[in-house]
């Protein structure tokens, strides 16, 4: 009788949190995961799943993109020559905003949105590895981080307008 209900025990365990793949648009050669159409769709996947999941997004310009990560994610983008987000036509808003401190972006280049008072990225700590962010048309933009942020090979574009910026050598 002991045997049974331990077995039964077990079997009430909740699953582990897996981590998963998103891919905007598809996923390249040799990676497993889920493709979505736009990278807010793939964040909020993300979000919706346990776990640290993984964003890959393929090389292209993706025009007026505003995506937002509350859970830990690593977003991933083809290359930074090759990868870029332009954030909406609108006042006051992030292009590409990471909630949780353990997020990382990478290989990519982010553009404020053409408005004013725009960010290109916002990070509440994290690491950003190789992403360029710049302010093409904004009265002022850049990027923006709390406490616990880490920047490597990351820079940000003056061009026209001053970006301000946090952690983030020029």
């Amino acid at each position: 009788m002991l045997g049974v209900c331990l077995a039964v025990f077990v079997l009430a365990l909740p699953a582990a949190a897996e981590a998963a793949t998103f891919c905007v648009p598809n996923c390249p050669a040799g990676v497993t995961g889920t493709d979505h159409p736009t990278i807010p769709q793939a964040l909020t996947a993300a979000d919706g799943n346990p776990g640290r999941d993984t964003v890959r997004i393929q090389p292209g310009a993706y025009d007026d993109e505003q995506a937002f990560a509350g859970d830990p994610v690593d977003i991933i983008g083809g290359g930074r020559e090759r990868t870029t987000l332009n954030g909406p036509a609108a006042n006051g808003v992030a292009t590409l905003t990471l909630g949780d401190p353990a997020s990382s972006v990478s290989d990519l280049r982010v553009n404020a949105g053409r408005g004013t008072s725009t960010i290109g990225l916002a990070m509440q700590g994290g690491t950003a590895e190789r992403v360029d962010v710049g302010a093409p048309e904004a009265a002022f933009a850049g990027a923006f981080a709390t406490a616990g942020f880490c920047a490597s090979s990351a820079d940000t574009t003056k061009r026209p307008a001053t970006a301000r910026q946090a952690n983030l050598p020029n």
